[in-house]
């Protein structure tokens, strides 16, 4: 391909009467990357991770032409929308076919992209309307439990350094996920009702439905039996796992100045730790949040494979008063 012929795109349009045109065309990744690197300019910053999100959208065959426009200015020299999708056929190596419009006046920059993103839960609600004819049950709950679960898959232990990437995943990587969770519906539903009694602890519907599915992963039973003492409290033993995360989380609420409401890695760490005292039938006298190491960072989560130890139980005297069980921590 001769220079004139991958200049072709950037040339394309320009005309005395400054008309707007609207083309679909397809941009092979030899003309997107000279798009970018001649015509990118008085634009935001492209983000290198956004575009690489979208590479591997088209490398997974997951890209659709949808209808979204690349758009350039008066006389088509300089890009003003769609540097990330042309970034991301750069890198994928894959012609992107879009919907381009040329000639658009300049001041009409600063009304591109004001409005807000479709979120996943969105674009859940819109395909199974389209599918079953009603909207998703739950679906923000639904999404991040998801994503949630996608993180744990890929790192069971979830190190809370990387905490910040656990809700990056695309929309229709969301929507197509969904099925991959059988009885997910059934978690979700627990944690939607369970963290109405936890209102302001940090103690989500969204914790809480993650935390049930995994549980449930192991054995349905004991997570539901699990999930209904903490929820409820009923029949709970002074010492029992979930009675503990109960006591600890009366103190963690918006209104408590001392402690306020449980982060989102806080509250998965405490609720995955009397979990895994309660599968190994080991008392808990007192739930805790994860503890800082050496370095400044925080432990990965509690590894639910492997059963409490002896050196992990905690030492319980019995107090002179009746009935009352006291921890020698």
């Amino acid at each position: 391909m001769g220079e004139a012929e991958k200049r072709k795109v950037i040339l394309r349009s320009r005309s005395r009467s400054r008309k707007i045109v609207t083309e679909i065309i397809t941009i092979a990744p030899s003309q997107a990357a000279l798009i970018l690197e001649h015509q990118n300019y008085l634009n935001r910053t492209l983000v290198e991770e956004r575009a690489k999100t979208l590479a591997k959208l088209m490398t997974d065959g997951l890209w659709k032409m949808n209808g979204d426009t690349i758009r350039f200015a008066i006389g088509s020299v300089r890009l003003m929308d769609g540097q990330h999708r042309l970034r991301a056929c750069v890198i994928s190596g894959i012609p992107l076919t879009v919907i381009a419009v040329f000639n658009l006046p300049d001041d009409a920059m600063p009304t591109i992209d004001t409005g807000g993103g479709r979120t996943a839960a969105q674009a859940l609600n819109l395909d199974h309307k389209q599918r079953f004819g009603k909207g998703f049950k739950n679906a923000n709950v639904t999404a991040a439990v998801v994503r949630l679960l996608h993180a744990y898959d890929a790192d069971p232990q979830m190190p809370a350094v990387n905490r910040g990437n656990w809700g990056k995943m695309a929309p229709i990587r969301v929507v197509g996920a969904v099925d991959d969770y059988p009885r997910l519906d059934e978690s979700v539903a627990i944690g939607v009702a369970g963290a109405k009694g936890f209102s302001r602890t940090g103690m989500t519907a969204t914790v809480m439905g993650f935390a049930h599915y995994v549980f449930a992963r192991m054995n349905r039973k004991r997570a539901d039996e699990f999930m209904e003492g903490l929820i409820t409290g009923a029949e709970l033993a002074i010492d029992a796992p979930a009675f503990a995360l109960r006591k600890r989380l009366s103190g963690n609420t918006s209104t408590n100045r001392r402690d306020g409401p449980l982060g989102a890695f806080d509250a998965i760490y405490m609720i995955f730790q009397a979990w895994r005292y309660f599968w190994s039938g080991v008392p808990l006298q007192k739930s805790q949040t994860a503890k800082a190491t050496k370095d400044g960072s925080r432990p990965a989560l509690p590894d639910l494979s492997k059963k409490v130890t002896e050196k992990e139980r905690t030492p319980v005297v019995r107090s002179k008063r009746k009935g009352r069980q006291k921890s020698t921590v």
